[in-house]
C-alpha cells in the first residue's frame, strides 16, 4: 500500500455554515488517480492511503524478452544440428569427430572456383543427400506448424487490447515447456521425425517468439508518450540481440563434444522461470484489466476483436495517414517475410558444401551478426529523437543492408564472405523499431495493439511459407546453385524499398493524431 502526504488548503464553507480543510495533493506523472480528497478536522496535515493507479514501468517487460530470447535463440541450431547429424548416420556419413565435418568436406572440392560447377564425385552426390533430405524436413514441419501459428496469432493477437498484454506473454512460455519436454523425450528414445513436428505443432498452439516480442511492443507503447517512444524500441531490439549472442555460442561449442539433453533441459528451465516472472512480477499495461486474475484474463478471449483487427485499416484518417498506415504495415511484413527466409536458410546453408561449418561456426557466425546489429544500433539510438524520425533514410539503408548480405550469401565461396555477408547485414535491425515507431502515431492510442498484432497476422503465416518456400528452393537447387534462395529473397526486397521511396516524397502529408486527453500529439 502507497501512503502520500497531503497539506491543506484554504478554508472552504459549506451548506452548514462548517468550516472544511480542502487538502491539495501532489502527483508524480506517472499518476493518473487525480482524485480530491477531503479531510474534515483541524489537523493542519493528514495522511491518506490507499491504492493509486499508475502508468507501469516500459522497462518491466524486458526480462520477458530476455527470457524467450534466451530460450529461443538455440533453437534453430539444435534442431538443424540433429537434422543433419541423423541423416548423416542415416546414410552412413557420420563421423566419430563431431567437429571436423569431415564426410562434407571430402565432398567438396578444393578449387578456388564455386564448386557446384564441376563435376562430382560419389562422395558430394551422397552428401547432398544428407542436406536435400534436411530441406524436406523443414518444409513439412513449416507446414505442420503453420496453422496452429495462425489460429493462435490470430485468436490471441486479436483479443490483445480486450484480455490485457500479461496472457500474451504467458501463453507462449507455456507452449515452450511442452515442447522442451516432448524434445527431451524424442532424444531419450531417438523417436522419428514425425515427432518432431508434433512437438513444434503443440508449442506453435501457444503462439511464439513473435507474439511475445509483439506484445512487449504494445506493453511499451501503452507505456510511454510518443516523443519518447522510438529509443525504448531500439532498446527492446538491442536486448534481444544480445541476449542471442551467449547461448548460440555455448550450444555451439556443447555440442562439438556433447548431445542435446543438456541444452535442451536448460531451455526448458528459462521458460519455467518466464512462466513464473509473467505470473507474479509482470504488471499489466491494459487499464481495465490490473485488478484481474491471469486465468480471468484467458477466458476472456472472444471472436469478435479479429473483426476489429481488419477494420482498423480500413478506418478513415485525416489525411494520407490511412494511405501510410497500409503501405508502411505491408513494409513491415515484407521486410520480416525477407528476414523468416533468410534465418530459416542461415544453418542448413552454412553446414552444406563448401563450407562444411559445424555447431560452433554457425555459432560465431550468429554471433557476428548479433554484435554487429547491437553496436549499430546502439550508436542510432544516440541521435536525438529528430534525426531518428525525420525521414526514411535510416529504414532505406537498413533495407540495402539487408540486400547486400543476402547477395553475398548467395555468391559466397568461401566462410569469410558469410561473416561480411553477416557484419553488413546486421544494420538491417535499425529499420524495424523506426518502422514501427512511425507506425503507432498514425493510429489512436486504443488501436496500437490491434496495428501490431493485424501485421502479425500475416507474419506468423508468412513465416512458416517462407520457410518452406526458401527450403523448397534450397533443395531444388542445391545442385547447380545452393544460393539461389538468397538471390531471390534479396530481388524481394525491390518492392519495400519503393514503397519506402514513395513514403518518403509523401510523408510531409500525413497529419498527427491529436489524442483527446490534454490535445497531446501521439
Amino acid at each position: 500500500m502507497v501512503t502520500h502526504q497531503y497539506r491543506l488548503a484554504s478554508s472552504v464553507i459549506d451548506d452548514d455554515n462548517n468550516r472544511t480543510k480542502q487538502p491539495r495533493r501532489t502527483v508524480n506523472d506517472g499518476q493518473t488517480n487525480t482524485n480530491t480528497v477531503f479531510l474534515s478536522g483541524k489537523k493542519k496535515t493528514g495522511k491518506v492511503s490507499g491504492p493509486v493507479s499508475s502508468t507501469p514501468r516500459w522497462w518491466l517487460v524486458v526480462p520477458c524478452l530476455i527470457l524467450i530470447t534466451l530460450a529461443s535463440a538455440p533453437d534453430l541450431l539444435i534442431l538443424n544440428d540433429f537434422i543433419v547429424r541423423r541423416y548423416e548416420r542415416q546414410y552412413g556419413l557420420d563421423v566419430s569427430d563431431r567437429s571436423q565435418r569431415t564426410t562434407c568436406h571430402q565432398s567438396s572440392t578444393s578449387t578456388p572456383d564455386y564448386w557446384y560447377l564441376h563435376e562430382y564425385s560419389s562422395a558430394g552426390t551422397d552428401y547432398n543427400i544428407v542436406q536435400q533430405n534436411a530441406a524436406k524436413f523443414n518444409v513439412k514441419n513449416s507446414f505442420a506448424t503453420l496453422i496452429p501459428s495462425l489460429f493462435a496469432i490470430v485468436l490471441l493477437g486479436s483479443n490483445c487490447d480486450t484480455i490485457g498484454r500479461r496472457p500474451l506473454l504467458f501463453l507462449p512460455f507455456t507452449g515452450k515447456v511442452v515442447r522442451y519436454s516432448l524434445m527431451l523425450i524424442i532424444i531419450a528414445h531417438d523417436l522419428p521425425d514425425g515427432w518432431l513436428m508434433v512437438a513444434h505443432a503443440c508449442e506453435a498452439l501457444f503462439g511464439s517468439f513473435g507474439i511475445v516480442m509483439l506484445s512487449a511492443l504494445a506493453y511499451i507503447t501503452d507505456c510511454t508518450h510518443e516523443s519518447k517512444r522510438t529509443r525504448p524500441f531500439l532498446i527492446a531490439e538491442v536486448v534481444t540481440l544480445v541476449a542471442r549472442v551467449v547461448p548460440v555460442l555455448a550450444v555451439g561449442l556443447w555440442l562439438q563434444h556433447f548431445l542435446y539433453t543438456i541444452p535442451t533441459s536448460v531451455c526448458l528451465g528459462l521458460s519455467v522461470i518466464g512462466m513464473l516472472y509473467v505470473l507474479f512480477i509482470q504488471p499489466e499495461s491494459v487499464q481495465n484489466m490490473r485488478n484481474k486474475s491471469l486465468i480471468l484474463q484467458i477466458t476472456s478471449i472472444r471472436l469478435q476483436p479479429i473483426i476489429h483487427c481488419i477494420q482498423v485499416f480500413l478506418t478513415k484518417r485525416p489525411g494520407h495517414n490511412q494511405q501510410h498506415l497500409l503501405l508502411i504495415s505491408i513494409t513491415n511484413i515484407l521486410l520480416l517475410l525477407m528476414l523468416f527466409g533468410y534465418m530459416s536458410m542461415f544453418s542448413l546453408f552454412a553446414y552444406g558444401r563448401p563450407f562444411c561449418m559445424n555447431a560452433l561456426d554457425v555459432g560465431l557466425l550468429a554471433t557476428t551478426h548479433a554484435i554487429s546489429a547491437c553496436l549499430f544500433t546502439l550508436i542510432i539510438s544516440l541521435l536525438g529523437k529528430q534525426q531518428l524520425d525525420k525521414s526514411y533514410s535510416l529504414p532505406i539503408i537498413g533495407l540495402l543492408a539487408l540486400v547486400g548480405d543476402l547477395l553475398l550469401f548467395g555468391l559466397a565461396k568461401s566462410n569469410w564472405l558469410l561473416y561480411m555477408g553477416a557484419f553488413i547485414g546486421s544494420f538491417f535491425f535499425i529499420t524495424m523499431p523506426i518502422l514501427r515507431s512511425k507506425l503507432s502515431r498514425l493510429v489512436e492510442p486504443h488501436e496500437y495493439a490491434i496495428v501490431f498484432i493485424a501485421a502479425a497476422f500475416i507474419e506468423a503465416g508468412g513465416d512458416k511459407a517462407m520457410e518452406a518456400v526458401s527450403n523448397a528452393i534450397y533443395n531444388a537447387s542445391l545442385h547447380f546453385l545452393p544460393g539461389l534462395v538468397f538471390l531471390v529473397l534479396a530481388l524481394l526486397g525491390l518492392f519495400p524499398l519503393l514503397i519506402m521511396s514513395y513514403l518518403a516524397f509523401s510523408e510531409k502529408k500525413t497529419i498527427p493524431i491529436i489524442s483527446t486527453i490534454n490535445n497531446i500529439k501521439v
